[in-house]
This record gives structure tokens, C-alpha cells and sequence, in this order.
């Protein structure tokens, strides 16, 4: 059976026309994926822009402090999208290494914001050495994974300055009942740390408390 060039083009066109069929609802969701992502990131960078002009309006270092949790947390939250491929670095080695600095800067940070707008060092003074100490081995232990190539020490930093950061979550609980901005505090910046802590150790070390994922620490940061 000889089939014609007419034929031919039906049957061609027709699996044309399933294949575009199957591939549309796959170009749908990468938009609408991208939307939404845009529009997170969005709104951070607003945030972000807001307490950077807060600082330099009112010379408060709480507003630099909470700014910069904010931009080491979306760096962090940036490379775990996978969005490196838009500049070209999907290749970039060591990434785990890179999100555990974002996260130990994050954690600094948000110390930094807590102990000013808690007053804990007035309350604790005690606290300020102890996450001093814990943030230094932490950082040296970074270093050391720099300099060695081991993403084997990003856990080890992942582990101290979580330890810090429940620290800090402990403290601002315990002050609920005398400052009624220690809420705020938990919810606003903690929060975000712990789900990012849960985030990192549920691989290496199978230490998921809350099976956290990309979004659940995307919607406590907003």
C-alpha cells in the first residue's frame, strides 16, 4: 500500500498538532511559574529597598541589620530556584558551600537586628558572646570550606548558626510576655531562619522537622 503525498501531510500535521497539544500546558506553567516568581522577588527587592532608605532617613542600624537577613536570605532563595541559569552559572561549583554563607550571614544579621530591637544584650548580656563565639567557629569553619573544596564544612556551618538561631528563637519566646514586639519579632525573622535551617539539614543529615520546601520559606519571609 503506497501512500500519498496527501496522506502524508494529514497524518504529519495531525502529529504536529498532538505534540503542540502536549507541550502547551508544559509552556503554560513555566510562565505562569516565572510570573510568580517574579513577583516574589519583586516584593522582596521592595522590601529590602524600604529598610535600605529607612537606614539612610534615620541613621538606625535596625533597618541595615533587617535589610541585610533580607538580601542574604533571597540570594539564598535565588540559587535554590535555580535561577543561575539566566546569567549563565548553572555550572557554578560549590553551591552548597555559597547557600550556607548566605544562610550564616542571614543568621548574623538577624542577630544583629534582634539584640537592638529586643534589647536583648540589656536583657542577656551573656547571649551577645556566646553567638559571637558560635558565629566566628562558624565562619572559620566556611573558610576552611572555601579554601578545601569540601561541602562537608557548609554543614558544619549550617549546624552552628542554626544553633545560634534557635538560640535567639528561645529568647524572643520567652520575652512574649513582657514585650509584646517579641511576637513580631519570632514571626518576621526567626521564622524564615528556622524553615531555612529545616531546609538545609533535611538532606545531609535527614533532620526534617517539618518537611519544609522552597515555598514554605518563601511565604514565611513575606
Amino acid at each position: 500500500n503506497v501512500v500519498k503525498p496527501k496522506e502524508r501531510k494529514t497524518r504529519s500535521s495531525k502529529k504536529d498538532v498532538a505534540v503542540a497539544s502536549l507541550l502547551v500546558p508544559e509552556i503554560s506553567d513555566i510562565y505562569i511559574s516565572g510570573f510568580w516568581q517574579g513577583l516574589f522577588y519583586g516584593v522582596i527587592m521592595l522590601l529590602i529597598l524600604f529598610n535600605f532608605v529607612s537606614f539612610l532617613l534615620f541613621d538606625e542600624k535596625i533597618y541595615l541589620a533587617y535589610a541585610s537577613s533580607l538580601v542574604a536570605l533571597t540570594a539564598f532563595l535565588f540559587f535554590s530556584d535555580g535561577l543561575l541559569a539566566f546569567f549563565d552559572m548553572n555550572n557554578l561549583q560549590h553551591i552548597e558551600i555559597v547557600k550556607a554563607s548566605f544562610f550564616l550571614v542571614a543568621a548574623i544579621a538577624a542577630s544583629i537586628f534582634g539584640s537592638h530591637f529586643l534589647k536583648i544584650n540589656t536583657l542577656y548580656p551573656k547571649l551577645k558572646f556566646l553567638a559571637t563565639g558560635i558565629f566566628s567557629a562558624a565562619t572559620i569553619v566556611l573558610i576552611s570550606g572555601w579554601f578545601l573544596e569540601n561541602a562537608q564544612f557548609a554543614v558544619v556551618s549550617n549546624i552552628l548558626a542554626s544553633a545560634v538561631v534557635l538560640t535567639y528563637f528561645i529568647t524572643g519566646v520567652l520575652l512574649f510576655n513582657q514585650k509584646n514586639y517579641a511576637k513580631l519579632y519570632v514571626l518576621a525573622v526567626v521564622f524564615p531562619l528556622l524553615f531555612t535551617m529545616d531546609y538545609l539539614l533535611s538532606g545531609p543529615l535527614s533532620l526534617s522537622f517539618l518537611h519544609i520546601e522552597l515555598a514554605h520559606i518563601k511565604g514565611a519571609v513575606l
